[in-house]
This record gives structure tokens, C-alpha cells and sequence, in this order.
């Protein structure tokens, strides 16, 4: 909160706060409403991709009922620094109907890093189309490591291998107890991560197109507020753009992701001669849609807690996981 609080008082010391609010009063509200209906389309198709991966592991999720777990989660990670601090609530909220925690965290940790792959790969694609006009020497470099390192981790994770290696590490731990329970926990895990690598073709292919259906409308939602506020900036720059401020905001620097969002907007968009506060608007915005996602989640966590156990999260009765495996 203190990082968030500090970033802002400075960036809006050097762009005064009434001249953003002034750009976003002026923005257009067709396109407004279009950048907010595309998001709930690509939360649908998020949801979507998380279903396939649950229903793999046996875990009894229907679209909606994730599309509500993720609204929920929104809502707590509005108060949480980092975007990675949501996962925990999702994992929660998808755990506790079945007691599925080891296939929950999988589901979750193999989405997770689908869509890193997916946002890595889509910087790069969308910075080498855009050709930025400021000299990055190493910045190529670093997003071609980062991205041979996830897809290593992910191969990694899907190998018996890890799982061999895992056991042998796990058995360095001096404390019996420790050592079992962990060795429990992490072999749970990794065996619910490498029921994937038996995925059929259809839903391989199916995780792969809602993964890039899914960035392609998130630049959409930006390129709606961009077209309300007449920034005049191109879909690869707000592609690699996209991609640049996810990979910052997950990590826990701020509340919220704010401050940090909006001074990088402000800095990366200003040699494409985009206006200080309009492009501040713009961050704000795209920030709008979490804050909606987040009220939502908010009202249906509500709704749980007003009336618990009469709205099911599931799409039939809660099973045991026993029996969940055996189906």
C-alpha cells in the first residue's frame, strides 16, 4: 500500500490527477462499454480453458461456476499485493467444496503457467511487429530466457522424472514427520500435473486456442478504452504492452498493481508521442475492469455468505475424491 500510495503522489505531482480525470470524462462510452463486454467474453473463455484442466483431474467444475470462483477471487485480490496473490483464493475457493487440494493446485499451477507461456510469447511477437523507437538491447535476450524457461519448467513438471528426483530430495529432510508429510503433499501434486501429459489431442489443441483466444481479447479490451480516448496507438504496441504490465504486476510490488500500472503506462507510451495523462487514463481504466470483475465477485461472495449451502459450486453433488477417482 505504501509503494502504491508513493508512486501515485509522485506521478501525480508531475501529471496533475485533474487532468487525467478530464481525459476520461471526454472518453467515448460505446467504447467503453465494448472494452467491458469484451473482458466478460474473455473471462468466459479463461473459465473455459480452466475447465478442461479440471475435468481431467475428475474435479466436477462447470464454466460458470469457475467464471464465479475467479469473480471471487478478484475481489480478495483487490486487496492483496500481486496478481499471484489471487491464485491462493482461487485454489481455496476450488479445494473446499470436494477437498481436492493436490488437484486443485495443479490445475491451477499448469493454467498458470499455459498462460505465462502464452503472455511471454505474445510480448515478443508483438514487440518484434511493433519495433519500439527506444534502443532495449538486452530486453529480447531476457524474454527469449524467460520463455525457454517456462517451457522447461512445464516439461519438467509433465516428466516422471521430476517425480523420481522429487522422492530422492525429499527423503534429505531430517525430520520424519516433515519428510513424510511433504513427500505426501508434493507427490499428490505432481501426480495430478502429470495426468495431464495423457491430455487428448482435441483438448491440447483446445488449451492452446482459448489460451490465445483469451490474450488476443485482452489486447482487444485495451485497444476499446485506447479507441474512447483517442490514443492513437497501434494493436501490436498495446500487445507487447499487455504483456510487459502482467508480467510486472504479478509480481508483489503493490497494492493492487497500482501506481506501478499507471507510471509505466505513462513511460513506455510517451516516445509514441501519447500524452502523459492520457495515457494514465488508459492504465486506469484497463485497472476499471478489475475493480468491476472485483465488485462482482464481491456481490456473489455476498450472496454465498447471506445464503450458504443452498447455491452449489459444483455441477453435480460434491463426491469424495475417493470416489471422484474411482469414476
Amino acid at each position: 500500500v505504501l509503494v502504491a500510495a508513493a508512486i501515485l503522489f509522485i506521478l501525480f505531482r508531475i501529471v496533475p490527477l485533474r487532468d487525467v480525470v478530464e481525459v476520461m470524462s471526454m472518453a467515448t462510452p460505446w467504447w467503453v462499454a465494448a472494452g467491458f463486454a469484451v473482458m466478460i467474453v474473455e473471462r468466459i473463455v479463461a473459465a473455459w480453458r480452466l475447465k478442461i484442466l479440471t475435468a481431467r483431474l475428475m474435479m466436477p467444475f462447470s464454466v460458470v461456476s469457475l467464471c464465479e470462483i475467479s469473480a471471487i477471487a478478484s475481489f480478495y485480490s483487490l486487496f492483496l499485493p500481486g496478481d499471484l496473490a489471487g491464485g491462493g483464493v482461487r485454489w481455496y475457493r476450488m479445494s473446499q467444496p470436494s477437498g481436492q487440494r493436490a488437484e486443485a493446485f495443479a490445475a491451477l499451477l499448469f493454467e498458470r503457467l499455459i498462460d505465462t507461456v502464452t503472455l511471454v510469447l505474445f510480448g515478443l511477437i508483438f514487440w518484434a511487429l511493433d519495433d519500439p523507437p527506444f534502443e532495449t538491447p538486452f530486453l529480447d535476450l531476457i524474454l527469449l530466457l524467460l520463455l525457454a524457461g517456462l517451457v522447461v519448467a512445464t516439461a519438467a513438471l509433465l516428466s516422471p522424472t521430476t517425480s523420481r528426483l522429487t522422492g530422492r530430495m525429499m527423503d534429505l529432510i531430517p525430520v520424519i514427520r516433515l519428510r513424510d508429510f511433504m513427500a505426501e503433499k508434493v507427490a499428490k501434486v505432481l501426480d495430478s500435473v502429470q495426468t495431464f501429459r495423457g491430455l487428448p489431442r482435441s483438448a491440447a489443441v483446445g488449451l492452446v486456442a482459448l489460451s490465445v483466444v483469451r490474450h488476443l481479447l485482452s489486447v482487444v479490451i485495451i485497444l476499446c478504452f485506447a479507441q474512447a480516448l483517442a490514443v492513437a496507438v497501434g494493436f501490436s504496441t498495446i500487445g507487447w504492452l499487455r504483456s510487459f504490465m502482467n508480467m510486472i504486476t504479478m509480481l508483489p510490488i503493490a497494492f493492487a498493481g497500482l501506481g506501478v500500472r499507471e507510471a509505466s503506462f505513462s513511460i513506455l507510451l510517451q516516445p509514441y508521442g501519447i500524452a502523459a495523462a492520457s495515457a494514465i487514463a488508459l492504465s486506469l481504466f484497463t485497472f476499471l475492469t478489475h475493480v468491476f470483475l472485483a465488485v462482482l465477485g464481491g456481490l456473489l461472495q455476498l450472496r454465498r455468505i447471506l445464503l450458504p449451502g443452498r447455491i452449489p459450486l459444483l455441477d453435480q453433488p460434491p463426491t469424495s475424491p475417493e470416489s471422484l477417482r474411482k469414476t
